[in-house]
C-alpha cells in the first residue's frame, strides 16, 4: 500500500487554507460592502495578514521537515490519513458549532485543548494551560488589537 507522508498532507491542507484566506481577503478588499462600517484595518487586510503568516509558517515547517518526506516511518496509509483528516474536520466543525452556541471565550480553549491532545501533547494539564494562554493571546490580538467582535454565543445571551 502506498504511504503518504503526514507532513506533506498537513502542508498541502494548510497551504490550501492560507491561499483560500488570501483570495478571500483580496476579494473583501476589492468589493467592500457599502452597508458595513470598516475600521482602518478592515476584515480584508487582517485576513490577508493572517493568511500570509500561515503561509510563511507552513513553508518554514515544510522546509524544516523536508528530510522526513521519504521516511516510511513518517508516512501513513491513505486509510489512516483519511481517518486523521476526518477527526480534525470533526473537531473543527464542533468548534464552529460551539462558537455560535457558547461563544468564542469558552469554545476556543476547549477546542485547542482537544487539538493539542490530538497533535500529541501528552498531558491534559499541559494542553489546558497552552489552550488558555493561546486563547487569551488570540483574544488580545483580535479584540484589543484589531477591534473585532468575536461570537458571544446565543446560549449565554438567553
Amino acid at each position: 500500500m502506498n504511504s503518504i507522508p503526514l507532513i506533506a498532507v498537513e502542508g498541502v491542507v494548510l497551504l490550501g487554507l492560507s491561499v483560500i484566506g488570501l483570495i478571500e481577503g483580496i476579494y473583501i478588499m476589492s468589493k467592500p460592502d457599502p452597508f458595513a462600517m470598516y475600521d482602518r484595518i478592515g476584515p480584508g487586510r487582517s485576513l490577508i495578514f493572517l493568511s500570509l503568516i500561515l503561509m510563511g509558517a507552513v513553508i518554514a515547517y515544510l522546509i524544516q521537515y523536508r528530510h522526513t518526506f521519504n521516511d516510511a516511518a513518517q508516512g501513513l496509509s491513505w486509510q489512516g490519513t483519511k481517518g486523521r483528516l476526518g477527526q480534525v474536520t470533526g473537531l473543527i466543525a464542533s468548534y464552529v458549532f460551539l462558537s455560535d452556541v457558547i461563544g468564542f471565550v469558552y469554545a476556543t480553549p476547549l477546542f485547542l485543548c482537544f487539538i493539542f491532545r490530538f497533535l500529541g501533547v501528552e498531558s491534559w494539564l499541559k494542553s489546558a494551560i497552552l489552550s488558555i494562554i493561546l486563547s487569551f493571546l488570540t483574544y488580545l490580538v483580535f479584540v484589543r488589537g484589531f477591534h473585532m467582535e468575536l461570537p458571544d454565543g446565543w446560549l449565554l445571551n438567553l
